[in-house]
Protein backbone atom coordinates (compact mmCIF):
# COMPACT_ATOMS: atom_id res chain seq x y z
CA UNK A 1 0.00 0.00 0.00
CA UNK A 2 1.00 3.49 -0.70
CA UNK A 3 2.79 5.55 2.13
CA UNK A 4 0.85 8.33 0.24
CA UNK A 5 -2.67 6.87 1.38
CA UNK A 6 -3.94 7.06 5.25
CA UNK A 7 -6.91 5.39 6.51
CA UNK A 8 -8.74 6.99 9.79
CA UNK A 9 -12.10 6.57 11.08
CA UNK A 10 -14.76 9.29 9.52
CA UNK A 11 -16.36 12.17 11.73
CA UNK A 12 -19.65 13.71 11.27
CA UNK A 13 -17.86 16.76 9.65
CA UNK A 14 -17.35 14.51 6.65
CA UNK A 15 -21.32 14.07 5.81
CA UNK A 16 -20.89 16.14 2.74
CA UNK A 17 -18.08 13.69 0.94
CA UNK A 18 -20.45 10.51 2.49
CA UNK A 19 -23.04 11.41 0.83
CA UNK A 20 -21.25 11.74 -2.72
CA UNK A 21 -19.24 8.50 -2.10
CA UNK A 22 -23.03 6.90 -1.64
CA UNK A 23 -23.98 8.28 -5.00
CA UNK A 24 -20.77 7.12 -6.63
CA UNK A 25 -21.10 3.24 -5.01
CA UNK A 26 -24.47 3.44 -6.43
CA UNK A 27 -25.43 6.24 -9.02
CA UNK A 28 -28.73 4.59 -10.32
CA UNK A 29 -29.92 2.51 -7.79
CA UNK A 30 -30.10 4.51 -4.54
CA UNK A 31 -32.17 7.32 -6.56
CA UNK A 32 -34.40 4.66 -7.41
CA UNK A 33 -34.79 3.71 -3.85
CA UNK A 34 -34.41 6.79 -1.60
CA UNK A 35 -35.74 9.50 -4.53
CA UNK A 36 -34.19 12.74 -5.36
CA UNK A 37 -33.38 13.66 -2.03
CA UNK A 38 -31.38 10.66 -1.37
CA UNK A 39 -27.93 12.71 -0.65
CA UNK A 40 -29.62 14.40 2.03
CA UNK A 41 -31.05 11.17 3.35
CA UNK A 42 -27.50 9.98 3.54
CA UNK A 43 -25.72 12.95 4.92
CA UNK A 44 -28.72 12.95 7.83
CA UNK A 45 -27.97 9.23 8.62
CA UNK A 46 -24.14 9.83 9.00
CA UNK A 47 -24.24 12.40 11.53
CA UNK A 48 -26.32 10.05 13.85
CA UNK A 49 -24.99 7.57 15.65
CA UNK A 50 -25.95 4.09 16.26
CA UNK A 51 -27.55 3.61 12.77
CA UNK A 52 -26.17 1.23 9.95
CA UNK A 53 -25.10 4.44 7.79
CA UNK A 54 -23.47 6.20 10.91
CA UNK A 55 -19.84 7.57 10.87
CA UNK A 56 -18.93 5.38 13.29
CA UNK A 57 -19.44 2.34 10.52
CA UNK A 58 -16.71 4.22 8.42
CA UNK A 59 -13.41 4.69 7.89
CA UNK A 60 -12.14 7.41 4.89
CA UNK A 61 -8.43 7.11 2.68
CA UNK A 62 -7.12 10.16 2.97
CA UNK A 63 -4.58 10.57 -0.39
CA UNK A 64 -2.29 13.49 0.25
CA UNK A 65 -4.24 15.05 3.08
CA UNK A 66 -7.12 14.97 0.63
CA UNK A 67 -10.27 12.90 1.49
CA UNK A 68 -9.91 10.30 -1.71
CA UNK A 69 -12.27 7.54 -0.76
CA UNK A 70 -14.61 6.08 2.03
CA UNK A 71 -15.74 2.73 3.37
CA UNK A 72 -19.24 1.55 5.07
CA UNK A 73 -19.01 -1.68 7.05
CA UNK A 74 -20.57 -3.79 9.79
CA UNK A 75 -21.01 -7.16 11.26
CA UNK A 76 -23.79 -9.15 11.63
CA UNK A 77 -24.56 -8.03 15.31
CA UNK A 78 -24.56 -4.15 14.51
CA UNK A 79 -27.00 -5.19 11.76
CA UNK A 80 -29.38 -6.67 13.88
CA UNK A 81 -28.97 -4.50 17.06
CA UNK A 82 -29.11 -0.91 14.87
CA UNK A 83 -31.38 -2.40 11.75
CA UNK A 84 -34.86 -1.02 13.17
CA UNK A 85 -32.70 2.26 14.49
CA UNK A 86 -31.62 2.60 10.87
CA UNK A 87 -35.43 2.08 9.68
CA UNK A 88 -36.81 4.59 12.16
CA UNK A 89 -34.19 7.10 11.02
CA UNK A 90 -35.54 6.86 7.47
CA UNK A 91 -38.83 6.78 8.30
CA UNK A 92 -38.22 10.02 10.31
CA UNK A 93 -36.17 12.04 7.07
CA UNK A 94 -38.16 10.75 4.46
CA UNK A 95 -41.61 11.04 5.93
CA UNK A 96 -44.95 9.70 3.58
CA UNK A 97 -42.26 9.33 1.02
CA UNK A 98 -41.21 6.48 2.89
CA UNK A 99 -44.79 4.86 2.40
CA UNK A 100 -44.77 5.43 -1.08
CA UNK A 101 -41.50 3.59 -1.11
CA UNK A 102 -41.78 0.80 0.86
CA UNK A 103 -42.20 -2.32 -1.31
CA UNK A 104 -39.04 -0.64 -2.79
CA UNK A 105 -37.35 -0.86 0.70
CA UNK A 106 -38.56 -4.55 0.95
CA UNK A 107 -37.57 -5.82 -2.67
CA UNK A 108 -33.78 -4.74 -1.66
CA UNK A 109 -33.67 -6.01 1.64
CA UNK A 110 -34.33 -9.48 0.39
CA UNK A 111 -31.61 -9.09 -2.18
CA UNK A 112 -29.17 -8.05 -0.53
CA UNK A 113 -27.05 -7.61 3.06
CA UNK A 114 -28.00 -11.75 3.57
CA UNK A 115 -25.74 -12.14 6.41
CA UNK A 116 -25.09 -15.21 8.25
CA UNK A 117 -23.24 -15.18 12.28
CA UNK A 118 -19.71 -14.41 12.30
CA UNK A 119 -19.84 -12.39 8.90
CA UNK A 120 -18.56 -8.61 8.35
CA UNK A 121 -20.67 -6.77 5.22
CA UNK A 122 -19.18 -4.54 3.22
CA UNK A 123 -22.03 -1.93 2.50
CA UNK A 124 -20.57 0.47 0.43
CA UNK A 125 -16.86 1.52 -1.04
CA UNK A 126 -16.23 4.84 -3.51
CA UNK A 127 -13.09 6.68 -4.58
CA UNK A 128 -13.15 10.01 -6.00
CA UNK A 129 -12.66 9.46 -9.88
CA UNK A 130 -9.53 12.07 -9.84
CA UNK A 131 -8.06 9.67 -7.20
CA UNK A 132 -8.71 6.43 -9.15
CA UNK A 133 -6.00 3.78 -9.98
CA UNK A 134 -4.19 5.16 -6.89
CA UNK A 135 -4.87 1.70 -4.83
CA UNK A 136 -6.94 3.90 -2.56
CA UNK A 137 -10.04 0.93 -3.18
CA UNK A 138 -7.44 -1.89 -2.37
CA UNK A 139 -6.19 0.19 0.94
CA UNK A 140 -9.92 0.92 1.88
CA UNK A 141 -11.00 -3.03 1.55
CA UNK A 142 -7.53 -4.16 3.29
CA UNK A 143 -8.22 -1.87 6.12
CA UNK A 144 -11.48 -3.43 6.65
CA UNK A 145 -9.89 -7.25 6.27
CA UNK A 146 -7.65 -6.31 9.39
CA UNK A 147 -10.20 -5.08 11.36
CA UNK A 148 -12.84 -8.02 11.44
CA UNK A 149 -9.70 -10.46 11.64
CA UNK A 150 -9.14 -8.14 14.96
CA UNK A 151 -12.75 -8.97 16.04
CA UNK A 152 -12.29 -12.32 15.36
CA UNK A 153 -14.46 -12.21 11.88
CA UNK A 154 -15.24 -15.50 9.72
CA UNK A 155 -16.07 -13.93 6.48
CA UNK A 156 -16.61 -10.83 4.69
CA UNK A 157 -19.36 -10.51 2.51
CA UNK A 158 -20.34 -7.25 0.05
CA UNK A 159 -23.26 -7.23 -2.88
CA UNK A 160 -21.95 -5.56 -6.34
CA UNK A 161 -24.23 -4.56 -9.34
CA UNK A 162 -23.14 -7.24 -12.11
CA UNK A 163 -22.35 -4.16 -14.58
CA UNK A 164 -19.66 -3.01 -12.12
CA UNK A 165 -17.02 -5.33 -13.83
CA UNK A 166 -14.13 -3.47 -12.52
CA UNK A 167 -15.21 -3.70 -8.96
CA UNK A 168 -15.92 -7.38 -9.14
CA UNK A 169 -12.31 -7.63 -10.85
CA UNK A 170 -10.91 -6.12 -7.82
CA UNK A 171 -12.95 -7.79 -5.56
CA UNK A 172 -11.74 -11.14 -7.17
CA UNK A 173 -7.80 -10.29 -6.68
CA UNK A 174 -8.62 -9.55 -3.19
CA UNK A 175 -10.43 -12.98 -2.80
CA UNK A 176 -13.70 -12.51 -2.89
CA UNK A 177 -15.50 -15.42 -4.51
CA UNK A 178 -19.45 -14.98 -6.23
CA UNK A 179 -21.62 -16.99 -4.17
CA UNK A 180 -25.13 -16.22 -5.25
CA UNK A 181 -26.99 -13.49 -7.63
CA UNK A 182 -30.31 -11.77 -7.23
CA UNK A 183 -32.09 -9.11 -9.48
CA UNK A 184 -34.91 -6.61 -8.39
CA UNK A 185 -37.08 -4.34 -10.70
CA UNK A 186 -37.64 -1.03 -9.56
CA UNK A 187 -39.74 1.57 -11.58
CA UNK A 188 -39.46 -0.59 -14.42
CA UNK A 189 -35.73 -0.78 -14.32
CA UNK A 190 -33.96 -4.03 -13.49
CA UNK A 191 -30.83 -4.05 -10.97
CA UNK A 192 -28.85 -7.40 -10.78
CA UNK A 193 -26.35 -8.12 -7.92
CA UNK A 194 -23.71 -10.68 -7.28
CA UNK A 195 -23.12 -11.37 -3.63
CA UNK A 196 -19.24 -12.31 -3.29
CA UNK A 197 -17.51 -13.49 -0.41
CA UNK A 198 -13.66 -13.82 1.46
CA UNK A 199 -13.18 -16.57 4.14
CA UNK A 200 -10.89 -14.73 6.30
CA UNK A 201 -10.86 -17.07 9.48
Amino acid sequence: MSTEIFIDKANPEDAEDFANIMEISAPQLFPEVFGPSFKSIFKSLFINKNNLFSFENVNKAMFKGNLAGMILAYDHKMKKREGWRTVKLIIKYMGFEFCKRFLIFMKLNQAIASLLPGDYYISNIGVYPEYRNKGIGTALLLHIEKEAIKAGIKRLVLDVELYNTKAIKLYEKLGFMKESESTININNKSFGFYQMTKEIN
